[in-house]
């Protein structure tokens, strides 16, 4: 191939070159005006010859870059040929190396931080009064700022840290580190949180379908229960479920409404059972069972207690005073504290049992839902009457609320509360409620409720029957917002 082009390259040079000694005598002639004359005829010939010269060399020049065009694709053909069948030999010479540097990805460290504020107006009016001991007075306040932290400090587990800024103060909600990898069926939490006692006592305040917790739960718990200590998530085969799990909680007795309300004081345990089950591909059900148990008898508790002093005048004589009846009375005490455990071992058990149905239409879950949840608890606590003899509080309490979403971020619902007051001679004695709301989701990051709460006072409180309305706004900025955890 490289010879043939050669051969057409060699011809077209000696055609040119035939041409050349003619043109040369032509200029040689066009130089010696004086010697010889040209005719009009060879003048024009001169210029058909440089035309057909200079025809000729552009010709030659394509040629030569048509040449040159096609060697420098051979040869990278070749050179590719090469690589493809060296590549099985050797990889290792022909790996690319890429250098990187993580000054870039230092912030990568840093936690994931999120911000959720929780802001209402609230309408009290209680006994002919726009205020009320129990649901605080009229007016716009500022329910909580949350400032969440979050972070995965290795491949192996997770942390989280809660502080909560309230108008009554600075508030340390939860700070936990979860171990989520350490067997497939296994994951264990080690810190301060919202324990798992049915459903709703797991969620923040913000994240609440309703503006409160339920009566059930701020009646028994005083809020939800929130305390430190150990949690064990266990996944368990699903023998009669389509998903269970059994989890173990073993914590400080710090709820001073059910235990000794001190962080150092005996262990609490609680077990959650959850019971999961698909009804069809629209619909799930679950059945959760909870127990508690704990002892409410105070522990490292510290005793004050005064000694009279007897009191001596200069001369080293006693002094002493006495009452109208002769008695006498000291003059000055000497205190001394000690720290003493309560000994008498007073139990407290709570058990409990959720159910929830849940249903979303595939393919249209933005549009349409319905939720109905319910709880249930019955509550055992051994105390001391007035009287400093045994006593026993029995009590019980159960919400229940219907919410569906006709339209995107809209939904309509009401919940119902019935609970026994958490004291002594509660035969007989009931609180309820009644509680309708709207809420509206204008995106993932703003919602807006308007509620209406009617709660009757148990006779044993001494309140009437109160009423509220609450406007709310929940907003929050961060990659998460007002979650249920």
């Amino acid at each position: 191939m490289h010879r043939k082009n050669k051969n057409w390259s060699f011809a077209i040079c000696f055609l040119a070159t035939s041409f050349l000694p003619g043109a040369l005598f032509a200029q040689d002639a066009t130089t010696e005006p004086e010697e010889a004359t040209v005719a009009p005829e060879t003048a024009a010939d001169s210029k058909e010859i440089k035309a057909e010269i200079d025809a000729l060399k552009a010709e030659i020049d394509k040629l030569r870059q048509h040449n040159t065009d096609r060697e420098l694709a051979e040869l990278m053909a070749d050179a590719e040929t090469a690589i493809t069948a060296g590549s099985g030999e050797d990889d290792d010479e022909l790996e690319a190396k890429t250098f990187s540097g993580g000054e870039r990805s230092l912030q990568a460290l840093n936690p994931e931080l999120s911000i959720v504020g929780d802001i209402f107006g609230r309408f009290v009016y209680q006994d002919g009064e726009i205020y009320s001991p129990g649901g605080g007075r009229t007016g716009v306040f500022p329910r909580v700022l949350g400032i969440h932290f979050q972070a995965n400090p290795d491949p192996y587990c997770f942390t989280k840290m809660v502080i909560a800024f309230t108008p009554g103060g600075v508030i340390f909600g939860e700070a936990y580190i979860t171990w989520n990898a350490l067997t497939p069926w296994l994951s264990v939490t080690l810190g301060k949180f919202q324990q798992q006692f049915g459903v709703i006592n797991r969620w923040h305040a913000p994240g609440l379908d309703q503006f409160g917790y339920p009566l059930m739960l701020t009646e028994h718990f005083g809020g939800p229960l929130n305390q430190t200590g150990l949690s064990a998530m266990i996944t368990l085969p699903p023998m009669w479920a389509d998903h269970l799990e059994l989890e173990i909680q073993v914590t400080n007795g710090q709820n001073g409404k059910l235990f000794a309300g001190e962080f150092f004081s005996v262990p609490s345990g609680l077990v959650h059972m959850r019971n999961y089950w698909d009804l069809n591909r629209d619909t799930y059900m679950e059945i959760g069972l909870s127990g508690i148990v704990g002892v409410n008898n105070a522990w490292g508790q510290p005793v004050e207690t005064r000694t009279p002093m007897q009191l001596f005048d200069q001369a080293g004589n006693e002094v002493n005073l006495y009452d109208a009846e002769g008695n006498p009375v000291p003059m000055a005490y000497q205190t001394t504290t000690a720290t003493v455990n309560d000994d008498d071992w007073r139990r407290t058990i709570v058990g409990g049992a959720d159910l929830t149905i849940n249903w979303e239409p595939v393919n249209q879950a933005k549009y349409k839902g319905f939720t109905w949840r319910s709880e249930f608890l019955y509550a055992y606590k051994e105390v001391l009457d007035s009287e400093m003899k045994d006593a026993v509080i029995k009590s019980w309490g159960v919400y229940s609320y219907a919410q569906i979403k006709p339209i995107r971020n809209w939904y309509f619902g009401v919940r119902g509360d019935l609970t026994q007051p958490f004291q002594l001679d509660n035969e007989g004695e009931f609180t309820w409620g009644v509680v309708p709301y709207i809420t509206w989701w204008q995106s993932p990051w703003v919602r807006f409720r308007l509620e209406y709460d009617y709660i009757d006072w148990a006779d044993m409180t001494g309140m009437e029957p109160e009423h509220r309305v609450f406007l709310q706004t929940t907003f929050s900025v961060g990659p998460h917002k007002h979650e249920r955890y």
